[in-house]
């Protein structure tokens, strides 16, 4: 609720207390690149009410939590001019946004269920495997994964630092079982969440040139 009526009022010190410092915010442009904004660049656009509106009332804020545990979240948010789909951390008690992917309304691909399962799957089962050259196939150029490694600290992996660390580590999912499921798709953008036997796994997906990408990863093990 601060994120969203915070960019209709124009107050920076509102949406501070929403986002974390090591946010980032994306429009997928296409398969190969982005838009992207950091938390600084979010708090100087709000501050300059670049999403103002006269009557915070007549605001669209239709916020729905797709799924949460004790330390991340995530959740799905439509406002006047474009749609947020978002991963959430819980910092001492409070819940801040790390992760951001949105778009307008106006977005002309929409992306399907089915296509959307076969990349889950696809996923899931290569990481069993550690082929790491079909993981990079579902990896969006910009991806970046987040694990959650404690209430108040992250560790943050762009795609070639993950596909590294699956190299190094071959035998580390190879054992584990995984569950997956769609939380919310909405025209190029969709949510999933992926169980294995010690973590959960929070993912964005981005519908570009016929395919779904993995954009966002939001990793918290089960303490």
């Amino acid at each position: 609720f601060n994120y969203v009526t915070s960019w209709y009022a124009g107050i920076g010190k509102q949406m501070e207390t929403a986002i974390h410092p090591d946010l980032v915010k994306r429009r997928v442009l296409s398969d190969t690149s982005v838009n992207q904004l950091s938390y600084s660049s979010l708090i100087s656009m709000t501050n300059s009410c670049y999403g103002c509106i006269d009557t915070l009332k007549k605001g669209r804020k239709d916020i729905t939590i797709l799924h949460e545990t004790e330390n991340i979240a995530t959740a799905k948010v439509l406002s006047n001019n474009f749609f947020d789909y978002l991963h959430l951390v819980k910092f001492n008690n409070y819940w801040k946004i790390m992760n951001v992917v949105w778009d307008y309304y106006t977005v002309t691909s929409t992306g399907g269920s089915i296509e959307l399962v076969a990349t889950l799957k696809s996923y899931v089962d290569n990481l069993k495997t550690g082929d790491v050259t079909k993981i990079s196939e579902l990896l969006h150029p910009q991806y970046k994964g987040t694990l959650a490694l404690s209430h108040s600290e992250t560790n943050q992996v762009n795609k070639s630092q993950f596909l590294t660390t699956i190299t190094e580590n071959p035998d580390f999912y190879s054992k584990k079982e995984f569950e997956f499921e769609i939380l919310d798709i909405y025209m190029n953008t969709a949510s999933a969440k992926i169980n294995s036997n010690d973590s959960i796994e929070y993912l964005h997906f981005t519908y570009q040139n016929n395919k779904w990408y993995i954009i966002n990863a939001l990793r918290n093990f089960q303490f």
